[in-house]
């Protein structure tokens, strides 16, 4: 089964995402994170079954939706020569496996420091 949690970065909404993953369940989290946070989300993002959204519930989504997501790279090109050296999609790619690594030594980093806390606080 797939749930979506509006507002799945937030302080209720990132527990219901990690409930959910932990039942099994396929996750979306959607949120615009005007209040909620990625540093919310960290632990399940680490995990697999859980896929998020920056987007708002509230307003529509535009009719030209994927032009508007893709960048302009006009003012870059035109000012510093520049132009994408990889497809979009190995970019794209990259990108995803290098914030995974970095929310997984977050994720571990956090583990690790728990104990110690504990101990120091009792």
């Amino acid at each position: 089964m797939t749930t979506i949690v509006a507002g799945g970065a937030g302080f209720v909404g990132s527990y219901l995402c990690d409930r959910r993953i932990t039942e099994g369940e396929e996750v979306i989290c959607l949120d615009n994170l005007v209040t909620g946070r990625i540093a919310n989300i960290a632990r399940p993002l680490g995990r697999s079954g859980l896929r998020f959204l920056h987007d708002d519930i509230v307003e529509p989504v535009p009719a030209d939706d994927l032009t508007q997501r893709r960048p302009d790279i006009s003012l870059a090109k035109a000012v510093l020569n520049w132009e994408p050296r990889v497809p979009v999609v190995v970019g794209l790619e990259r990108t995803i496996a290098y914030f995974r690594d970095e929310l997984a030594h977050d994720c571990s980093s956090r583990r690790e420091a728990e104990p110690k806390l504990t101990q120091l606080a009792g």
